[in-house]
């Protein structure tokens, strides 16, 4: 294989590259592409993107934008509990911290509107209880 110098189309580094025949040689060095990469693989632009909904723990989560009504329900990352996202929408305001949405048939994965039930907290932590004693 014969070796040739190119130049970065954003830095202008030279590097040496060995030519191959079937492929042209990439136009940006190691760190310009990797700083490229980085800034156009986040939120819907990434390959990964899954319309911003991910699953952590037993639960769905959502991503909502600062534009949404509702991002003040989102934690630090942008996404919120999407079982809490479902009864706000239905209910059409925030949740306070002291309200729990309760899943009734206990799968954490049925986000169905006639599955969740809006309680404080102290009503679900006796509900928890009557559970555990039956």
């Amino acid at each position: 294989m014969r070796t040739r110098i190119v130049t970065c189309i954003d830095c202008g580094l030279e590097r040496t590259i060995r030519d191959r025949n079937d492929q042209p040689p990439a136009l940006r060095c190691r760190s310009c592409n990797m700083r490229m990469m980085a800034g156009s693989q986040s939120g819907e632009l990434s390959h990964t993107w899954r319309g911003g909904r991910i699953k952590k723990g037993y639960y769905k989560r959502v991503k909502l934008f600062s534009q949404d009504p509702f991002f003040s329900m989102a934690h630090c990352d942008g996404y919120a509990l999407e079982h809490r996202l479902v009864v706000a929408r239905a209910l059409e305001r925030c949740l306070v911290e002291d309200e729990v949405v309760h899943h009734k048939n206990g799968f954490k994965k049925d986000n169905r509107l006639d599955n969740l039930q809006l309680l404080k907290g102290t009503e679900h932590n006796k509900l928890g209880r009557m559970v555990k004693a039956l």
